[in-house]
């Protein structure tokens, strides 16, 4: 019996320059030696950053880029982002969604519970919950980070720092929580 080719959309904010970036295009090029075909779903990178989408693309990684899709907050972009992103899951009927920091996490994880994805991961390259916000801001961050803890089914911290931090906010449950070390 053929083995099945196990679909994965990556949902990642943007291919700028940082740890981060290269995390996600080379998890997307390993991955498919392990027969995951993987789309990777960006969004755009500021005009005054540079990018690793020649990275991507030597790695053999053809990022799909949503145009409304930043990493500033935009209600009305955003809107269109998560519905294009809805769409785009209902047709490719991904058996995974894995979603990398905060907005696409936020976007995509929400997404991919409505579109009914089987298996939905978020990997935390950091958090927020420490020298971002504070008082109601940071009641709201976790109280958000609660909600989509509840329709994911794995959550990745890159150090047991951030995952033991998490836990103690609240916002996952330890047996959610796994380290996966970056290595590169």
């Amino acid at each position: 019996m053929p083995q099945k080719n196990f679909k994965i959309v990556r949902i990642f904010s943007r291919l700028n320059i940082g740890g981060p970036s290269y995390h996600v295009i080379n998890l997307a090029d390993r991955m498919q030696d392990y027969s995951f075909e993987t789309i990777l779903l960006v969004g755009k990178t500021s005009p005054w950053e540079g990018d690793l989408i020649s990275y991507a693309q030597a790695k053999k990684i053809k990022p799909v880029f949503l145009n409304t899709f930043s990493a500033t907050i935009s209600p009305w972009n955003d809107l269109i982002t998560f519905f294009k992103i809805l769409i785009l899951l209902i047709k490719v009927k991904p058996d995974i969604v894995h979603t990398h920091t905060f907005k696409a996490g936020l976007i995509g994880r929400v997404a991919a519970f409505f579109a009914r994805v089987p298996v939905r991961v978020h990997t935390y390259h950091g958090h927020l919950l420490n020298n971002y916000w504070a008082g109601w801001k940071l009641w709201i961050l976790i109280t958000i980070e609660k909600s989509l803890a509840r329709i994911t089914d794995a959550c990745i911290g890159v150090s047991q720092q951030v995952g033991n931090d998490l836990v103690a906010a609240g916002v996952i449950k330890p047996s959610q929580m796994k380290t996966v070390s970056l290595g590169f």
